[in-house]
């Protein structure tokens, strides 16, 4: 019981877990409940995906600390690029056209009318995503990265530390 608990707080596989649970989420949208993820929902993905392989590199390479502050530098840009989502969202401020589909160059009336019945565009970010609980998907996001990586970060901060004592 004692490994489990020491585990937990190990920064590496607490890292793993927070991805695992996050893309498993993200893709049981997606392919179970139909739901496109926009832009902005692919980026995410791609900010746990990379902090998923530092977890990973965490566990297998001696360089721990290095990578447990890339850890932290990875669910930042994650919180950021989330924190972005939901201000799109709330209307805070106007998507990129990334986020809107319009990110290529619009020809004539007639080609866009024969692109758009072509094309299919994904969502966009400035879309009310479903709510659970009275809470957005983009809002239960936030909020769960913005947990984690809090936490990811103290911990990492109390490692370092530790160790830094050790040597002194």
């Amino acid at each position: 019981m004692y490994n489990f608990y020491k585990n937990f707080y190990n920064t590496h596989i607490l890292a793993i877990l927070i991805s695992v649970i996050a893309l498993t989420f993200a893709f049981f949208l997606e392919i179970f409940l139909n739901l496109e993820p926009c832009y902005l929902c692919i980026l995410q993905r791609y900010g746990y995906s990379i902090t998923l392989i530092l977890g990973i590199l965490g566990l297998i390479y001696k360089y721990k600390n290095i990578i447990s502050v890339l850890i932290c530098v990875s669910l930042i840009l994650t919180f950021i690029i989330t924190f972005w989502h939901f201000g799109i969202e709330k209307h805070w401020w106007l998507p990129t056209l990334s986020c809107s589909g319009l990110d290529e160059n619009i020809g004539s009336f007639s080609e866009e009318m024969q692109n758009g019945l072509l094309n299919t565009q994904s969502i966009g970010c400035d879309k009310i995503s479903p709510k659970f609980l009275k809470l957005t998907l983009v809002q239960w996001s936030l909020l769960y990265i913005f947990i984690n990586t809090l936490f990811i970060i103290l911990l990492t901060i109390k490692q370092l530390s530790k160790k830094q004592s050790h040597e002194t």
